[in-house]
Formats: C-alpha cells, sequence, structure tokens
C-alpha cells in the first residue's frame, strides 16, 4: 500500500474519531472523565470506548437505537471500531483508532482543567 494511501486512511480513521467524539459529548457528557486512557483497547470490547461507557461493547446498542441508526454503522462512521471495508489490516485501524481516542480524551480534560 503506498505511503499517501495509508496517509488518506488514517486521516479518514482519525477525523471518524473526532466525529465519534462530538457524538459522545452529546450523547454521553463529561465521557472523557470515565474512560481510563491506561485500559484503552479498542480491540477488545470490555475496554474500548463505547465498553468502557456503557459496560460492555454490545451494550451499546443503547446508544444505536437512541440515535436511529445501525450499530455497525455508528461503530465505524465514529471511530468505534475498525472498518473492515478499508485496505488497512485490522491491527493497524485498532493501533490508529487507540491513539486517536486518547488524543481526543487528553485534549478534551486538558481543556476542562483549564476551565475549571
Amino acid at each position: 500500500m503506498e505511503v499517501s494511501t495509508k496517509s488518506r486512511i488514517e486521516d479518514q480513521l482519525r477525523s471518524r474519531v473526532e466525529d465519534g467524539a462530538e457524538l459522545l459529548d452529546q450523547q454521553f457528557p463529561d465521557w472523557e472523565v470515565v474512560v481510563r486512557i491506561r485500559d484503552l483497547a479498542m480491540h477488545n470490547p470490555c475496554n474500548c470506548i463505547l465498553g468502557q461507557l456503557y459496560g460492555d461493547y454490545l451494550a451499546a446498542n443503547t446508544m444505536a437505537e437512541e440515535l436511529d441508526v445501525d450499530l455497525r454503522n455508528l461503530e465505524t462512521s465514529y471511530g468505534f471500531d475498525h472498518d473492515p471495508d478499508l485496505p488497512e489490516p485490522e491491527h493497524r485501524q485498532y493501533e490508529i483508532l487507540q491513539s486517536a481516542w486518547a488524543e481526543q480524551i487528553r485534549e478534551r480534560r486538558q481543556t476542562k482543567s483549564v476551565v475549571a
């Protein structure tokens, strides 16, 4: 895979995470305080973002139902899970998603501590 393609995929996944973080800001206020970065494991259904917020990954169906969207679409469109339609290997997608979510959490925590 070309470097430019890898870069585009990483940018796409990071953009999805930004959208997911904004969605969580609306649906789960203070989510960034609840999620433990040290335990964050995007490949693990209990320690991924939705798993930590809802108890386990499958319990995130609640959010999908509230938004009236398909769970799989919610997962991939908002950076909560890897996208099997992307040519990047699954493990690499999880690395990118993990890094992007950790950045979103740190940024939000820092912003709140500056405001407080």
